[in-house]
């Protein structure tokens, strides 16, 4: 239960999968990241922002889950 999640290999999931894992756990466990410089993070960016996630959920995973944990 407390384990955080990043986003580096969501491009190559199957997008119902990925859909199903954000449902599944808090969207506060996610944070955005890639494997730069292996994989362009500009990828990573544009699934996430194609998937079925509320402005607010997109939000959480792009900055405000890691400004939190990080307390800033």
């Amino acid at each position: 239960e407390n384990v955080y999640f990043d986003t580096s290999l969501t491009p190559f999931m199957e997008r119902e999968a990925c859909i199903q894992l954000f449902r599944r756990h808090p969207i506060g466990r996610f944070l955005f990241g890639s494997d730069l410089p292996w994989q362009d993070n500009a990828l990573t960016r544009q699934f996430i922002e194609e998937l079925p996630l509320t402005k607010g959920e997109k939000a959480a995973i792009f900055y405000d889950n890691a400004a939190s944990l990080l307390r800033l």
